[in-house]
């Protein structure tokens, strides 16, 4: 063919292609057409063939998929370049991928998003004509998943940029123009009350007050339709002010300041209803070939069923053009209703009688175009197959006074023969059908009359053949809750239907929730928080109205506010208990369908929470357990959808049947509407009746923290700290150190204010004593709140006598001095602690408090000391091994092996060291032991890479501490774990970064640097700094590591290592006189100690020093005693120098 104008691709509302005037068809399928959508949408954009053989193809093979795709490509090129001839050609394609080419054709999208960007709103609102492909499904979920997101993209940059324009033009006081966009948001979010109460301010501002208050009018129909509810405080103050001609208030979208951008109405939308779309479109589908049929749509007050239909109308009226949509609503009009009413209203849209009352369909405009060609011929059809309709469409005088018919009215509707009617109305539907298919939609079907019930059952057999689809909606709560105290009409039907017609029902509250809620969300620009997310659904189940509604709240209350770059972020402090209105109305409504007593069962259930126990709630009732339980069951689960069963579990021979609320927001409304009192009283006898029935099983930890809240909220104290401190110590066994701080803290501030019995002062001791140990963990030995705990503890074990409690308490006094520093005062106190426990008998608890003064010997330098003591620790629990499997003195076991095995190695014996290691860490891995854990990898990797120079030794210790997340949670081992970070990228080749990463700790800890590892991080940074050429600030931090230790900051045992790292880099930049002298003062210092690996040490450098001046007699005789003190460790790196440097001088073969 010839050429004849550029290629033109519309993709706004439907999809479109022409070239100049001329459409172009020929498309092989859908997927074709949404190949040529996705390319034409990221021109010049090349994709790969597997890519988009995957997006629009994924449930075939990857050949048979690029074989479709070569087609699709084929059909596209055929129907378009080889067609009309296209210059320059449409695609660009190769063996490996497809794009179009920029300059071959224009498309709206592409415009749009230009002039968006570019801020010429008005052009891209003009281009702009509806939803992204609207109503077009590839057939693939993919492809169609992609869409979707991209469509909601559009359409809320489209409502952005009629917000901007609206409020523009507003303050430009073109008030005229602005009302123009105002009307648009409307009509593209007709369910979104901020765009309505824009339009009704600036028509009232225009004065056009009627139209406003119709504007308010539309606007609450369509909320109570949809969701049941009623206006917003702000709308309802709109409307008043306009009735009062008063000062109106700004709508917040155009208050003077930011602009607030409008967000898109979920409901319209329809988030997260593909699914059921789907549905209903192969119902209409089987209708169109012949095979009709009804389907029920069904769902709790604003699950979104109207939404559902009117999306679903509007989308069928569009893809089948000749189809005729008429509508009614059986809204209840209580003693005003009239027999047939919603028939009547269906049989008045396809008339068009002057008295119709009907509401026309969404979608009016295409829908009814049929029914304007029937429009002529339509009264002789009626008279001809159905004759006494027309008398039934005059009847209801309420509805039509003086109508000639109306007097009759009641006498007819005795007198007709129902069969009459009922044939005459399939008649006439049958044949309409058979010149257009129906598509007949009700609304609220729980209020239909039983007449028109009887016709639609009627009628469902006489459409089986027909082109007609009837979808009807009904809320479930009000189905399930019968009617008059009897089961509601509806439900037989429903029953009959299903057993005639098979099962057409579609449950709203059956769909995906958590898609919902995710898919909500994500109409906003956000950047939410996964924890945001995930409590948003705990608390809404994903049902549609309590999720917008408690956004909106959330909103309003700036729980959710937007960012500088305009994305919606959570505050993580929200408080969940405040419940929207509308939700309290309509969860007020659904309780008041139960039984008295139901309703008084759930209250009490709420006292447990959103999960109870029936027989918890059947003791606190004294009611019989079964009984009550199948009620629940019954009653508020099946019937109205309140609570659900969730769990069978047997306790020591006991059924216990675990019930949730739906809604956690139902537990929360039930919960709140009782008062102090009656909550008080409940909270007690639930957890009396917890309490007895978990008693003497060991799932009572498992409850212990449910017993301390009820027994808290009941003001029985001391009963409740007790149940805290339970939880916080079975915390503590499971390495859940913030749980049991949490809890522990709790449970001691409970007892603290009148405490004053011996159990009372029993459990406080018990409490403190465990706090110390999480604060050893999450803070450090030298902790502020390890010695206030402690303290505490002393001061209760001194006022109840407790002599070997209060000797334990006192050794752990002593850690917390010497690693807060008061090193005198820790020496001064070791002493006193270690004269008592030789008085005491020797004992578990006594062992414990030898165990913790070897551990601060070894801390303080006296090595031999501190592992003779801990030697004979270790002798006797090896002795009473069956005693101590679990518990504090196991955990306190392999917390005192690591530190022995450190002092090992500094007293040269690095062989014991490791198995004293390897049996501490299997211990903590084992017992769940956080803190050994952490304790032992962390000293692991000290020893083999930085004392025993064995990096290959040291990489499984560190990579293992750097990888734990529960050792990330434990304040004490940040900073080992950021150093260790740096380490190895430093050891691993990796110098200038890791030295950066290392520096940049040191400077940010040695603001904060009251910690026992500080000075000897400190140090090895300053030893990599000397081999990367920067000796003189590696003395300088080694000055500051020195000072570190004489402050009482780090372990006194060090010390000799810091003096010989220190002549290190003295003798680096050349000062030899100066490394001599450090190197002697380590030597004795670590001679003083018993440190004989830092006395080697510095005795190989001194060595090393002496041998490049000529002069080293009298030093390598020296090394040569140290070395001669030596019994193992042959391979580690000091004694292999050692080792060298003697051979080299003929003192050793």
């Amino acid at each position: 063919g010839s050429r004849v104008g550029k290629l033109n691709i519309a993709l706004f509302q439907q999809f479109q292609v022409h070239v100049g005037d001329v459409p172009i068809s020929g498309f092989k399928s859908d997927k074709a057409r949404a190949l040529l959508a996705f390319l034409a949408m990221q021109p010049g954009v090349p994709h790969s063939r597997s890519s988009l053989a995957a997006l629009l193809w994924p449930d075939l093979s990857e050949q048979t998929a690029l074989g479709n795709l070569r087609s699709a490509l084929a059909n596209l090129r055929a129907i378009t370049e080889k067609k009309f001839g296209l210059t320059p050609p449409l695609f660009q394609a190769d063996y490996q991928t497809i794009q179009l080419k920029v300059d071959a054709f224009a498309c709206d999208v592409v415009s749009f998003e230009r002039y968006f960007a570019a801020g010429q709103l008005d052009e891209a609102l003009a281009v702009y004509r509806g939803r992204l492909l609207q109503e077009f499904y590839s057939g693939s979920p993919t492809f169609d998943d992609w869409q979707r997101m991209q469509a909601d993209t559009l359409s809320h940059k489209a409502m952005q940029g009629l917000n901007a324009l609206m409020r523009q033009y507003l303050q430009a006081g073109k008030l005229q123009r602005s009302l123009h966009f105002a009307q648009q948001q409307v009509a593209l979010e007709p369910f979104n009350e901020d765009a309505h109460q824009n339009m009704v301010y600036l028509l009232a501002l225009n004065g056009q007050t009627s139209a406003a208050l119709n504007q308010v009018a539309i606007c609450r129909h369509a909320l109570k339709k949809e969701m049941g509810v009623d206006l917003s405080p702000e709308t309802l103050a709109l409307e008043k002010a306009i009735l009062r001609r008063q000062k109106l208030p700004a709508p917040r979208l155009l208050k003077p300041g930011k602009p607030v951008p409008i967000e898109a109405s979920p409901l319209h939308m329809l988030v997260s209803r593909e699914n059921e779309l789907s549905v209903l479109n192969a119902h209409l589908m089987a209708a169109l070939n012949g095979r009709g049929r009804i389907a029920f749509v069904s769902g709790t007050t604003g699950s979104g069923k109207t939404a559902l239909i009117e999306t679903f109308t509007a989308q069928a009226a569009r893809n089948a053009p000749r189809l005729v949509t008429l509508n009614s609503s059986c809204a209840q009009h209580g003693e005003l209703a009239t027999p047939f009413y919603p028939f009547r209203e269906i049989f008045l849209q396809i008339t068009h009688l002057p008295q119709n009352t009907g509401r026309l369909s969404a979608a009016t405009p295409v829908a009814t175009r049929p029914l304007d060609q029937l429009n002529s011929s339509m009264m002789k059809i009626l008279s001809e197959v159905a004759p006494d309709l027309e008398t039934l469409l005059a009847l209801g005088s309420r509805s039509f006074p003086g109508h000639p018919a109306a007097n009759n009215a009641d006498r007819f509707t005795l007198t007709l023969q129902r069969g009459s009617l009922y044939q005459q109305s399939a008649d006439l539907l049958e044949r309409l059908a058979d010149q257009f298919p129906l598509l007949i939609t009700f609304d609220d079907l729980q209020w239909m009359d039983a007449d028109s019930l009887d016709l639609l059952y009627f009628l469902g057999a006489r459409l089986k053949n027909q082109r007609a689809l009837v979808v009807a909606t009904y809320r479930s709560e009000d189905i399930a809750g019968g009617k008059g105290g009897f089961v509601h009409p509806l439900e037989a039907y429903l029953n009959e239907f299903t057993r005639q017609y098979g099962d057409n029902r579609l449950d709203l509250d059956r769909s995906d929730g958590r898609a919902f809620v995710e898919e909500y969300l994500d109409t906003l620009p956000n950047h939410f928080s996964a924890a945001f997310r995930d409590t948003l659904f705990h608390h809404t189940g994903g049902h549609a109205l309590f999720t917008v509604e408690l956004v909106d709240g959330l909103k309003r209350t700036e729980n959710l506010r937007q960012n500088e770059q305009g994305l919606w972020v959570d505050n993580p402090r929200i408080d969940w208990d405040q419940i929207p209105a509308r939700v309290e109305a309509i969860i007020n409504q659904q309780l008041k369908r139960l039984p008295v007593f139901w309703q008084h069962a759930l209250s009490v259930a709420s006292v447990e929470g959103e999960y109870f126990t029936g027989e918890v709630l059947a003791s606190v009732l004294q009611s019989q357990p079964a009984n009550l339980i199948q009620g629940l069951s019954r009653v508020t689960g099946r019937q109205h959808g309140l609570v659900m069963l969730e769990d069978v579990r047997m306790l020591n021979g006991q059924r216990l049947s675990i019930f949730r609320f739906r809604h956690s927001v139902y537990q929360r409304y039930l919960y709140q509407r009782l008062d102090g009192a009656e909550r008080s009283i409940y909270h007690e006898a639930v957890g009396n009746a917890l309490e007895g029935f978990y008693r003497d099983s060991s799932g009572l930890a498992d409850v212990s923290l449910q017993l301390a809240h009820h027994f808290e909220e009941a003001g029985q104290l001391q009963k409740a700290a007790g149940y805290y401190y339970r939880n916080g110590y079975a915390a503590i066994q499971i390495s859940a150190l913030l749980e049991a701080e949490k809890s522990l803290g709790h449970a001691y501030a409970l007892l603290q204010p009148g405490t004053n019995n011996a159990e009372g002062n029993r459990l406080a001791m018990d409490i403190l004593t465990a706090l110390s140990k999480v604060d050893l963990a999450l803070h450090g030995w030298g902790s502020a709140e390890r010695g206030r705990d402690l303290n505490a503890a002393r001061q209760v074990a001194m006022e109840r006598g407790l002599a070997a409690e209060q000797l334990l308490i006192n050794s752990n006094m002593v850690e917390n001095l010497l690693g807060s520093g008061q090193w005198q005062e820790a020496a001064e106190r070791s002493q006193e602690v270690l004269l008592q426990t030789e008085n005491l008998e020797q004992s578990l608890l006594s062992m414990q408090a030898r165990m913790v003064e070897g551990v601060s010997f070894i801390f303080l330098g006296r090595l031999a000391e501190g592992l003779a003591l801990l030697e004979e620790v270790f002798a006797y629990l090896d002795d009473h091994r069956a005693e101590i499997q679990q518990g504090d003195m196991k955990a306190d076991e392999e917390t005192a092996r690591v530190v022995y095995a450190s002092g090992l190695v500094f007293a040269g014996r690095p062989q014991q060291a490791q198995a004293h290691l390897d049996q501490a860490l299997r211990g903590a891995r084992q017992g769940n032991n956080s803190f050994a854990h952490g304790l032992g990898l962390t000293i692991g990797g000290i020893i083999k890479s930085i004392l025993l120079e064995d990096d290959a030794a040291a990489l499984p210790y560190a990579q293992e501490l750097v990888a734990d997340p529960k050792l990330r949670q434990l304040q004490a081992f940040i900073p080992w774990i950021e150093f260790m970070e740096g380490w190895l990228e430093f050891n691993n080749g990796q110098r200038r970064n890791g030295l950066r990463r290392l520096k940049t700790w040191g400077e940010r800890v040695k603001s904060n640097a009251h910690f026992l590892g500080f000075p000897f991080l400190l140090s090895t940074l300053a030893d990599a700094l000397r081999q990367v050429g920067q000796p003189a600030e590696g003395e300088r931090l080694l000055s500051y590591a020195l000072q570190a230790l004489q402050q009482g900051v780090g372990s006194i045992v060090m010390r000799s290592r810091f003096l010989r790292l220190r002549g290190d880099c003295q003798l680096a930049r050349g000062d030899a006189a100066g490394a001599e002298a450090s190197y002697r003062e380590a030597i004795q210092a670590a001679q003083r100690q018993g440190a004989r690996l830092f006395q080697l040490e510095a005795a190989n450098s001194l060595c090393r020093l002496k041998l490049a001046q000529g002069r080293a007699g009298e030093e390598l005789h020296l090394l040569d005693q140290i070395y001669a003190g030596f019994s193992e460790g042959w391979d580690t790196a000091p004694l292999r120098t050692a080792s060298e440097l003697l051979n080299a001088a003929g003192l050793r073969a």
